[in-house]
């Protein structure tokens, strides 16, 4: 008797060993459930046929790495391309070759010299790593081949991977785009429950105005959930996670826990969990959501163990009879020794170097990014630029600009350029009240 654990393996042909006999086949199942729980097992199609083999015929049977799952920004830049092959010919392989490439790029090729009889196997991994770009879907395809391969219909694998984008910090997601999971933010099932997880569009926020925000919307104890982009805190001395929270009292057996992923959202360590009373933050039972900024309390928790690593923060909101109950909104993560008050210009736009000509230069504009890298709201601030040592031009922007929040500025007016040579811009930023003036100013030069 021949017995197939698990089913028939596509390496091996169990059946050789009767050929020329007369054989009948008897099918069992053992059941490992408990006996109070009942089971069925269908069988459908069973066959029996002679299989044609073909003198040379290479079979790519799976890929091991990468496998399926995404790639976080912390996994490796380089990793391997592991695959399974089999000799499905009746000559005996003497050199394989071995391929793969990302989107459409060149192949990387790599000769084996390996004697495979019909039916045996070979686990390889190639000696070249796969270079993983920093976001993005990345379709790779792998092959196998021979010198007069005769079948080259399973010679191909192909497969579409996903590298998750990365944000660095401060992280700040306030919901108040269209889009909704915020772009980037993950949607696998085990970090997003697609049933359950809305966005409200149409609260009062903490500080009194209208606003955007999440709330958790199942009413059978189903755990729902939302999970944020990998973050960054690389170089982050003191990592701090916030949010906003609302809980009416009318659901006192709701609950919301927070759990942080340093694996790409593969496990989660809890960091926050509150429950019914702990959790509330008012008792005023309203089906649309918060309508006053009282309704609202701010939590926060240190990330300090997750310090210098990437990570996924997920959100999970339980409710015990009615649906519309948890909100969050106003998610940040921020080094806590981050100034209560500091302005940045965070990048050159324009001019950058080398794209000055004379014909175009009085018509390029001057443009900057200036972003708010204080824990305060500003309000007002002043910029400035000169190219080499002629008079500054400043503008006042009446721009509100909350934490981690970042405008493109365009100066108003252009200054006289010169007609050839260095030039060197120098651009300031300045709020009152900064607390930090390192960051305050940038410079480059253009030809």
């Amino acid at each position: 008797m021949v017995e197939i654990d698990g089913g028939l393996d596509a390496s091996k042909n169990p059946l050789k060993a009767f050929l020329g006999q007369k054989v009948q086949f008897k099918l069992t199942c053992i059941s490992n459930i408990n006996s109070n729980s009942s089971s069925t097992l269908y069988i459908d199609d069973v066959r029996v046929a002679n299989r044609d083999v073909v003198n040379k015929e290479l079979i790519l049977l799976r890929r091991i790495t990468p496998d399926d799952n995404p790639i976080c920004p912390s996994d490796k830049k380089q990793i391997p391309v592991e695959v399974v092959l089999k000799n499905g010919g009746k000559i005996t392989t003497d050199t394989i070759q071995m391929s793969f490439r990302m989107n459409n790029g060149i192949w990387v090729n790599e000769k084996v010299v390996k004697a495979l009889s019909l039916d045996d196997s070979l686990r390889y991994t190639f000696t070249q790593l796969m270079t993983v770009p920093d976001t993005g879907a990345v379709v790779l395809s792998i092959a196998v081949g021979q010198k007069s391969e005769q079948n080259l219909s399973n010679d191909t694998l192909k497969a579409t991977l996903n590298v998750r984008r990365e944000f660095g910090v401060p992280f700040i997601e306030k919901f108040e785009t269209a889009l909704f999971p915020p772009k980037d933010w993950p949607t696998e099932t085990n970090l997003y429950s697609i049933y359950g997880t809305y966005k409200e569009a149409s609260v009062i926020g903490r500080n009194g105005q209208a606003t955007s925000a999440v709330y958790f919307d199942k009413s059978d104890v189903t755990p729902v959930f939302i999970t944020t982009a990998p973050i960054n805190l690389k170089g982050v001395r003191d990592p701090y996670l916030a949010f906003d929270v609302s809980y009416n009292s009318f659901n006192h057996e709701g609950s919301l826990a927070v759990e942080v992923s340093m694996d790409c959202g593969l496990t989660f360590q809890p960091i926050y969990f509150k429950k019914g009373d702990s959790l509330k933050t008012h008792d005023i039972i309203q089906y649309s959501g918060p309508t006053a900024a009282q309704q609202w309390r701010y939590d926060s928790m240190s990330l300090l163990p997750f310090k210098d690593k990437d990570v996924m923060i997920r959100f999970t909101g339980i409710n015990s009879f009615r649906g519309r109950a948890i909100f969050i909104d106003n998610i940040a993560v921020f080094n806590r020794n981050t100034p209560q008050k500091d302005a940045a210009i965070s990048k050159i736009k324009t001019p950058i170097p080398s794209v000055f000509c004379p014909v175009g230069m009085p018509l390029l504009p001057i443009q900057i990014e200036v972003s708010n890298t204080g824990l305060t709201k500003i309000d007002t601030f002043i910029v400035s630029y000169k190219i080499n040592n002629t008079p500054s031009v400043f503008d006042t922007v009446l721009r509100s600009l909350a934490f981690g929040e970042t405008i493109i500025h365009t100066f108003k007016k252009l200054p006289p350029f010169p007609k050839g040579g260095n030039v060197q811009f120098f651009y300031t930023v300045n709020v009152k009240g900064d607390l930090d003036n390192r960051n305050d100013t940038i410079s480059n030069r253009v030809i």
